[in-house]
């Protein structure tokens, strides 16, 4: 699987894990998580956008993008396929972030995955604010985006949880994406 809706939603979605999972799923509703309230859904899935003015929301979730062979920190640097077999190479799929939710509104809700690389070298709250932009970092509790906010996070060993956003993402060394780095400090 891998991403292929950058934001704005015009991409490759025959690229993208929604079009890689379509034969598995018997209703499209079925990649709109439990908490999603976006308008960007098209109204006979709940959601007010019109699919005749342009791209609409075709799920709620977003792949990590430090496992996408075309979208990752690797490939920005290295070029498209850069990141080819590192889901393959990841030691710890326990603490590795695969899938999150992105943002209800605005570019990113409507791609499948964030550029967790851009909130590197920001400091106190602007990093959650920044990556708001990109994911859905308070999906859970619903406050101002900060450290502390709640949102749901599954993991490449299959699990999922709700975490604080202090909890997946401390920095650039510290985080849950990367499948190089241990993970936040506390």
């Amino acid at each position: 699987m891998d991403a292929g809706l950058p934001h704005g939603g015009i991409g490759s979605p025959q690229a993208s894990f929604v079009n890689t999972l379509k034969p598995y799923l018997d209703h499209p509703i079925a990649l709109r998580g439990p908490l999603d309230q976006s308008s960007k859904w098209p109204a006979d899935q709940g959601g007010t956008a019109d699919p005749s003015l342009g791209p609409v929301r075709l799920t709620s979730y977003g792949i990590n993008n430090y496992l996408s062979r075309n979208y990752s920190p690797l490939a920005a640097l290295e070029g498209p396929g850069a990141g080819c077999d590192r889901l393959n190479e990841v030691r710890r799929p326990g603490t590795t972030v695969c899938f999150l939710l992105m943002t209800e509104e605005g570019d990113f809700a409507l791609a499948d995955h964030p550029h967790v690389e851009t909130w590197c070298g920001l400091s106190g709250e602007d990093t959650p604010l920044t990556a708001a932009t990109q994911v859905a970092i308070n999906a859970a509790d619903r406050q101002r985006p900060s450290r502390p906010s709640l949102s749901n996070y599954s993991f490449l060993d299959g699990h999922s949880r709700t975490h604080q956003f202090a909890e997946v993402w401390t920095d650039c060394e510290h985080n849950l994406f990367d499948p190089d780095l241990q993970g936040p400090t506390s």
